[in-house]
């Protein structure tokens, strides 16, 4: 299931950033973009009521660029990636 990410999946974003990159995003990151940035749109994908995967862009007329996309090591190779940026 993809949605959009909400507040409340912070935490989560929050552990997978850190599991994923060397130089993860903050919170306060994700919560300017989820409640200041009028270009930004985020999305989470579940499986099983736990978010698995998310992916963030700046969306602007017809233009779209990726801010930020990760996947949870165990799902990885699946194509979940792909399906949150279609």
């Amino acid at each position: 299931m993809i949605r959009s990410m909400e507040l409340r999946d912070l935490a989560r974003i929050i552990e997978l950033e850190s599991n994923l990159f060397s130089h993860p995003w903050t919170e306060e990151a994700f919560v300017y973009e989820l409640t200041q940035n009028p270009f930004s749109s985020y999305w989470v994908m579940e499986r099983d009521e736990c978010v698995i995967a998310y992916c963030g862009a700046w969306l602007s007329g017809d233009q779209a660029q990726i801010t930020t996309l990760g996947v949870d090591a165990h799902f990885q190779g699946n194509g979940y990636a792909k399906e949150l940026i279609q």
